[in-house]
């Protein structure tokens, strides 16, 4: 009968077949219900209502059990609460454990601290310590895992031994069984897991399918929703990694973000439907609103600003930082692209770089181009071409590269250099591929123009000292010339460190035409004087001829002379 074996115990209360039945110092307990309390002996402050409650208890003390046969086995476990049905049933020795609902913790022996809330929660529970159950079959298969927490209708429902997981909303983390450090927030979140450890899945359906994929984060509904076996990948967004099953230590940041991505790893993608198609495309890092939106394959690419590398499929090797830089691409590769809208139409090109805002915008096919500052080489559809400049026309520094020497060709505020130079410059100064430099000197260049006086030339010329010298980098080669520092001020440049040669030619050309007009002066003289000494000659002649005619008629005049005076 109740309380038929008590001796010295108080404050007892019995009502019910056996009920206290071998209570004998137990003090303050209350069994309602037959059988319960059957077996206390020494217990205090037991709480037992419903038929069997508490059944075994023998010194197990500060228990409350509300339901038929709940904490039916208990024997010396303290500071339990099971509210239901076969709650708590099979503890002996497990304390400070609370279940609520029919069955919950039906299982446990030894396991304690534990709360469980919802039928079957925590049901198969035996020696698993600090776990939380809350929902139909919250973490109804747990047998030894601990610190789990579980709450939503068979969130955690298949875990045995995994610990240290928390599960929040319905089929969390339901088929986990041995992954530890998980936590999922949201319906489905985690549900597939079996053994994946370390992994946080936030929002509906996130990291669902994986099963044994570590370390993952997804946060935002479909985040990482298809992975199973990859690790390490990090998804924020709605639709962040969607499809990803296989790819490892990828990071999407925003929806959609890597979204088709399966077995492609080492990708970073923050942005609204950046590298929304990449599927096995590795190494990328896209920072943008559709930033490598459609990369399937491609590989080492970055892409920094809204709609960077937008179109680019299998491309690899590519650089492109501002808004649509490198925007068409399609399969171009190492490709370097700084700038808005820098390289946009390029397609197929490779080996091309621009810095600039539009620098080498229309250039779809060339390849190593180079174009520099804003709107370089903006119409230039060749290949192996350097801009720099800062307009669409006109270039300060244009150049055709080429592996051959004899090849390469160089512009100077133009892009046009004939067939026959290797560097033409605007103001029509060039230089040949045979070597020979020509100086500009149109008229349309020059003013204050003002003849040289061939005194000042000669002043200057004599001036000049030359002088042989090596230079201090080079002292193997001997020179002659001119120091800058030394020459006359006619020929001196401002900052009298280097010498212009046309200057002192200029100079050498008045001294010489100087003495070149005096010669011609001379000469001119001399031809003159030649030429009165070649009448005088002719006046001598003359008067000679003349003089040995008047000596003939003056003999022939002493003849008669001589012939009438002997007669």
């Amino acid at each position: 009968s109740a309380l038929d074996s008590n001796i010295s115990g108080s404050f007892n209360t019995a009502i019910g077949r056996v009920s206290l039945m071998y209570n004998t110092i137990g003090n303050a307990n209350t069994a309602v219900g037959a059988g319960s309390l059957n077996s206390n002996t020494e217990g205090n402050y037991n709480n037992a209502f419903g038929s069997a409650a508490l059944n075994k208890n023998t010194t197990g003390s500060f228990n409350v059990a509300l339901g038929s046969s709940s904490l039916y086995s208990n024997t010396t476990g303290y500071a339990n609460v099971a509210l239901g049905n076969l709650a708590l049933f099979s503890n002996t020795t497990g304390f400070n454990n609370t279940a609520v609902g029919r069955k919950t913790m039906q299982l446990n022996t030894v396991g304690s601290y534990n709360t469980s809330i919802g039928h079957e929660a925590l049901m198969s529970n035996t020696a698993g310590n600090f776990n939380v159950g809350v929902g139909l079959s919250a973490l109804q298969s747990n047998t030894t895992g601990s610190d789990n927490t579980a709450v939503g209708a068979y969130s955690l429902e298949r875990n045995t031994v995994g610990r240290g997981n928390t599960s929040v909303g319905k089929s969390t983390l339901a088929e986990n069984d041995t992954g530890a450090i998980n936590t999922a927030l949201g319906l489905l979140a985690l549900s597939q897991n079996l053994s994946g450890s370390s992994n946080t899945g936030v929002g509906a359906f996130a990291l669902s399918s994986n099963s044994s994929g570590d370390f993952n984060l997804g946060v935002g509904a479909h985040a990482l929703r298809r992975n199973i076996t990859g690790t390490a990948n990090t998804g924020i967004g709605t639709g962040a990694l969607r499809d990803n099953t296989r790819g490892e230590y990828n990071n999407a940041l925003g929806s959609a973000s890597l979204f088709s991505n399966k077995t492609g790893s080492y990708n970073a993608a923050f942005g609204s439907s950046s590298l929304f198609a990449n599927t096995t495309g590795y190494a990328n890092v896209a920072l943008g609103n559709l930033a490598m939106f459609s990369n399937t394959t491609g590989f080492n690419n970055t892409a920094v600003g809204r709609k960077a590398l937008e179109t680019s499929g299998t491309g690899k090797n590519n650089t492109s930082v501002g808004h649509e830089s490198l925007n068409k691409s399609k399969n171009a590769s190492n490709n370097t692209s700084i700038g808005y809208q820098s390289l946009m139409s390029v397609t197929t090109g490779s080996q091309n770089t621009a810095l600039g805002i539009r620098a080498g915008f229309e250039n779809a096919s060339g390849s190593g181009n180079i174009f520099i500052g804003p709107y370089a080489g903006y119409s230039e559809k060749r290949s192996s071409r350097l801009y720099i400049g800062n307009n669409k026309t006109v270039p300060a520094i244009y150049a055709v590269m080429s592996r051959n020497a004899e090849s390469n060709k160089l512009g100077v505020g133009t892009n046009e250099v004939s067939a026959n130079d290797a560097i033409t410059v605007w103001n029509g100064a060039h230089l040949t591929k045979a070597g020979v430099w020509t100086n500009a000197s149109s008229r349309s260049l020059k003013k204050n123009i003002r003849n040289l006086k061939a005194s000042e030339a000669l002043d200057t010329l004599l001036q000049l000292e030359p002088v042989q010298y090596v230079y201090k980098n080079s002292p193997e080669e001997n020179y002659v010339g001119f120091i800058a520092e030394d020459v006359p001020e006619m020929v001196a440049v401002n900052d009298r460190k280097s010498l212009a040669a046309m200057d002192i030619v200029a100079v050498l050309a008045k001294v010489v035409k100087e003495e070149h007009l005096r010669q011609e002066e001379q000469e001119r003289r001399l031809e003159s004087k030649d030429m009165q000494i070649a009448e005088l000659i002719k006046s001598v002649k003359r008067l000679t001829k003349k003089q040995t005619y008047l000596e003939g008629e003056l003999e022939k005049l002493r003849h008669e002379i001589d012939s009438e005076f002997f007669e």
